[in-house]
């Protein structure tokens, strides 16, 4: 599986929902924000894996996919469901911020505060419009 379908499978644990669940190759519209969506849709599934034994290593992953999503210029049609995974993201990360990995108890607080942190209507209602955007506009 792609990344970002790992990706989707460890939020989805957190969260109890799917995030961006279609991979994407590239873009079919002309569109120059809708264009650069696509391609920093794309760049998800070429980032490592996530493994939730290693917990350093999952807290990486969802940094670099936190990098890139803060950094998606979203078209003007999704730009609010955009909103909210950044949002979501970005409360994930801060959940794990200076987390001891190598301390289970440590992690597990966290963990615990990632999942309480997220929304899943909101999040569940923005990753279909998303979904529904990239698959009639990214190819």
């Amino acid at each position: 599986m792609t990344t970002r379908m790992t990706l989707t499978k460890t939020l989805a644990a957190l969260s109890a929902t799917a995030l961006l669940a279609v991979g994407l190759t590239a873009c079919s519209s002309g569109d120059s924000t809708t264009e650069a969506f696509c391609k920093a849709s794309d760049s998800l599934n070429s980032m490592d894996q996530i493994d939730p034994s290693d917990p350093a290593g999952a807290i990486d992953a969802i940094k670099k996919a936190n990098d890139t999503v803060q950094k998606m210029d979203a078209p003007k049609e999704i730009a609010d469901d955009i909103k909210v995974y950044k949002e979501t993201m970005a409360s994930m990360v801060d959940a794990f911020e200076g987390v001891d990995t190598s301390d289970a108890q440590a992690f597990g607080e966290a963990y615990m505060e990632a999942v309480s942190s997220v929304d899943t209507a909101k999040l569940t209602t923005a990753d279909t419009n998303i979904t529904a955007f990239e698959t009639e506009n990214c190819k």
